[in-house]
C-alpha cells in the first residue's frame, strides 16, 4: 500500500516530526509516522525516497540504489575534499533490500524498516553531506527527503523499542569478493584493534560506541573479531566478511570501505540509542542473481537474529 508524503506540512495532531528543508523557503516535510503500519510504503511527492515501515528494531538505509535522473535536477559536478567526484550507483542494492524484506516476512513474519533512495547518484549522493549536491535546489530537496525519512524511521523504531540497530547498505566492486563491514574504523585501525592496541579509543570511535556506552562491559574486540560478532555469524553462513573471526581485517593493499557519512551520522552521540555498521556487498554470490540475493537475504536474517541475541536486543 503506497502513501504519498507531501512536501508541504501535513497538519496532524499525530505528527511529531517536522524538519525544515535546507535550500527551500517556507517548506517542510512532516512524516506522520505514528500512523505508519508495518508493510506500508511511503513516498515523498516526487517518489524520490521510499520508506517501508517495519516491526523490528532494525533500520536499513539504501542510499545509492537510485536510477531516476530527474531533468529538473542538475548533475553533480563539485568534488569532495579529496578531489573526487563519485557518481556511480550501487547496482541491485534496492533489489537486495526487497529480498531481505521478503526473507524476513517468510521466515519470521516480521520485517526491518527500509529507507530507499530512487534518485541516481549522478544527481544526489545520499551518503555525503548536503554540500555534495553542489547547491542545486532540487538536489537539496531530494537529499532532505531521504534524510528526513531516515530520521523518521529511526524515530518510529525508538518510540516502539527504545533502541535500534542501523545498517547502511551498499555495493562495492573490489577484487576480494567478501562483505565489508564498516564500523567507522579504517583497515589500519582494525589491524591495531585486532592486536588489542588502543581498544578503548577504537570502541569510542566505532559505530557501536552508543551500544558500548550503555553496556560498558561490552568488549569491542569480541564484537569485531569474536565468535559472537556479526562478521562471524554471516561468515558461518558461507558469506565471507571482514572484520570477522574468520577474516579479521584487510591486509596489504586490499581496498576497504570503513563506513561513510550515514553511518557516522546515525550512530553518533546525537542518536544515543542507535548503533550499527555499513555493509558493502560484493557482487558474486550476493548480487549476481535473484537466487543468490534470496540466499543472501535468508543468511542475513539468521545472522541478524544471532547478533541481536548477542546484544540482548
Amino acid at each position: 500500500m503506497k502513501h504519498k508524503i507531501k512536501s508541504l506540512v501535513i497538519m496532524s495532531l499525530l505528527a511529531v516530526l517536522s524538519v525544515a528543508v535546507a535550500g527551500a523557503q517556507n517548506t517542510s516535510i512532516t512524516l506522520d509516522f505514528p500512523n505508519w503500519k508495518a508493510g506500508e510504503s511511503h513516498f515523498d511527492e516526487h517518489e524520490w525516497t521510499e520508506v517501508i515501515a517495519g516491526d523490528i528494531p532494525l533500520v536499513i538505509t539504501v542510499p545509492h540504489s537510485g536510477t531516476k535522473k530527474p531533468k529538473e535536477m542538475a548533475d553533480r559536478t563539485c568534488k569532495d575534499e579529496q578531489g573526487r567526484l563519485v557518481r556511480g550507483w550501487d547496482r541491485y542494492t534496492a533489489d537486495m533490500a526487497h529480498a531481505i524484506r521478503n526473507a524476513f516476512l517468510e521466515k519470521y513474519n516480521k520485517s526491518p524498516y527500509f529507507v530507499i533512495n530512487h534518485v541516481h547518484r549522478r544527481k544526489v549522493d545520499q551518503n555525503r553531506d548536503i554540500v555534495a549536491v553542489c547547491g542545486d535546489e532540487k538536489g537539496e530537496e531530494a537529499w532532505n527527503n531521504f534524510h528526513i525519512a531516515a530520521d523518521s524511521a529511526i524515530a518510529d523504531v525508538l518510540r516502539k523499542f527504545g533502541h535500534t540497530l542501523y545498517i547502511d547498505l551498499h555495493a562495492h566492486g573490489h577484487e576480494n569478493q567478501r562483505l565489508e563491514l564498516g564500523y567507522n574504523l579504517t583497515k589500519e585501525e582494525l589491524q591495531k584493534a585486532f592486536k588489542k592496541e588502543d581498544l578503548k579509543k577504537y570502541a569510542a570511535k566505532s559505530s557501536m560506541s552508543n551500544y558500548i556506552a550503555k553496556n560498558p562491559d561490552t568488549d569491542i574486540w569480541e564484537l569485531l573479531f569474536g565468535a559472537q560478532g556479526f562478521g562471524a555469524f554471516i561468515s558461518k553462513e558461507g558469506l565471507p566478511a571482514t572484520p570477522a573471526m574468520q577474516d579479521p581485517h584487510p591486509v596489504g593493499d586490499e581496498r576497504f570501505f570503513s563506513g561513510g557519512y550515514n553511518t557516522r551520522r546515525y550512530t553518533s552521540s546525537e542518536h544515543p540509542n542507535v548503533f550499527g555498521f555499513q555493509i558493502e556487498s560484493n557482487y558474486r554470490k550476493v548480487r549476481d542473481s535473484k537466487a543468490n540475493m534470496k540466499l543472501f537475504a535468508e543468511a542475513f536474517g539468521r545472522a541478524y537474529y544471532n547478533f541481536a541475541n548477542t546484544l540482548g536486543l
